[in-house]
């Protein structure tokens, strides 16, 4: 997998974008990288689009291990909101699925989309 970002301080938001195959190790790599950027700070909200991410090959016990991955890196990302887009509707699953298995163990509010606008007006509103 690979991913670009794009950090906007005045805003306390990361936009993400990720291309590629999926993995669960490249996944936990994105986060170290993005957590590890000196402008990065806890609790940014974040539009990650995976619109175009191959996830064809992804399990549910790839989602579940990304699901703990999200948890391992909990506190440091803080208390924010999330919006992730998915490009074909077998892949929203997955994102919903993700999201049921973050459920409330996590500080981060976590939530998937179909397009990008429905993604930015959900992190607009207050």
């Amino acid at each position: 997998m690979n991913w670009d970002y794009v950090i906007v301080n005045a805003r306390n938001f990361i936009s993400v974008r990720g291309s590629g195959n999926f993995s669960t190790a490249s996944f936990e790599e994105m986060i170290r990288d993005i957590q590890s950027d000196e402008q990065w700070q806890p609790s940014m909200d974040c539009l990650i689009d995976f619109s175009i991410l191959d996830l064809t090959e992804t399990t549910s016990n790839d989602i579940k291990m990304a699901a703990e991955i999200h948890k391992k890196y909990d506190s440091r990302t803080g208390r924010c909101r999330i919006a992730v887009v998915f490009g074909r509707e077998a892949d929203f699953g997955l994102g919903r699925m993700y999201e049921t298995f973050l459920g409330s163990d996590v500080l981060s509010t976590v939530k998937s989309f179909r397009t990008a606008d429905e993604a930015r007006q959900w992190l607009a509103d207050e």
